[in-house]
């Protein structure tokens, strides 16, 4: 297996990227232990906006020429931040999309934009811990993640009901931010008939609600078959935070006439279990179990 490492967004650490590659290496099941290899700059940052890495112009270049090389199977991204959007709309992606199928594709958090782009075109995107948060990140889903890129295996998520029901569907989402700001963009997922998958972090709970607020009132989560969210790690610990933000989901998610599920392990918290996006997934509401199909 051939690994190749992208940054994305906002620049990360070089060193803390190499530990992290160790630790792949080092906890890689099997006999075989994957090639990693970094592909483009890694920790640069931009010379006039320092919250990004490289240039747009460099990251389209240098993900259109990752993607059409023949031996790199998997791509996994440093870090979020801030960026992925920036780029998206230089990349040709009509030009190389059966590419995109024989590639699997990690991460989460800003590449929510890239994760909708390429599941709106046929393909999957793996949701699930990027190289900066693997070593934060507990080891059940750091197995569960090489256990995806060896198999193909994907683990059943179990959360608290919100609402009972059952519903099949495409899996999409990822990041409540960053799906609020792709409406009205190439970038915006296909909401109809879908499990939407949400998570966001550094958030207040009125933000939280904002957002939440504006995906019900321009019609997309009206039309998903159910919803899942996963952590929403808070900006700050408010006094009863945790059950100020329980009673905001009810209030926002309740009354849509649809399964939901909260509290599945995956998103920004320790626990990020991969999922699948662009893979049919099942509510169980009755249970409480989010279930590839």
């Amino acid at each position: 297996m051939n690994i190749a490492v992208f940054e994305p967004a906002s620049p990360s650490n070089l060193h803390e990227i190499t530990q992290a590659i160790a630790l792949l290496s080092t906890e890689f099941p099997g006999q075989h232990v994957p090639s990693v290899s970094l592909f483009g700059e890694i920790g640069v940052k931009n010379e006039q906006l320092t919250y990004l890495s490289s240039s747009d112009q460099v990251k389209a270049r240098l993900f259109q020429e990752l993607v059409a090389l023949k031996d790199q199977d998997v791509i996994i991204f440093t870090r979020g931040g801030y960026g992925t959007m920036r780029w998206l709309g230089m990349v040709d992606f009509d030009k190389f999309s059966n590419e995109l199928c024989k590639k699997v594709f990690v991460g989460f958090s800003d590449t929510t934009f890239l994760a909708s782009k390429i599941v709106n075109l046929g393909h999957t995107f793996l949701h699930g811990p990027m190289l900066s948060t693997l070593k934060v990140t507990d080891i059940q889903s750091r197995n569960s993640l090489y256990e995806f890129l060896l198999t193909g295996r994907l683990p059943n998520l179990h959360g608290k009901i919100l609402v009972s029901g059952t519903c099949r569907g495409k899996l999409i989402g990822g990041n409540l931010t960053c799906l609020c700001h792709s409406i009205g963009t190439p970038f915006e997922p296909e909401w109809e008939d879908s499990i939407c998958f949400l998570e966001d972090c550094g958030e207040d709970i009125y933000r939280i609600d904002r957002m939440l607020t504006h995906l019900i009132e321009c019609g997309a989560l009206k039309n998903v078959a159910g919803i899942a969210t996963g952590s929403f790690v808070l900006k700050r610990e408010e006094a009863l935070g945790r059950k100020t933000l329980d009673a905001l989901l009810k209030d926002r998610l309740a009354n849509l006439g649809k399964p939901v599920i909260i509290d599945i392990p995956a998103g920004h918290a320790s626990k990020n279990m991969p999922l699948l996006l662009g893979k049919t997934y099942k509510i169980d509401g009755k249970n409480g179990w989010l279930l590839p199909d």
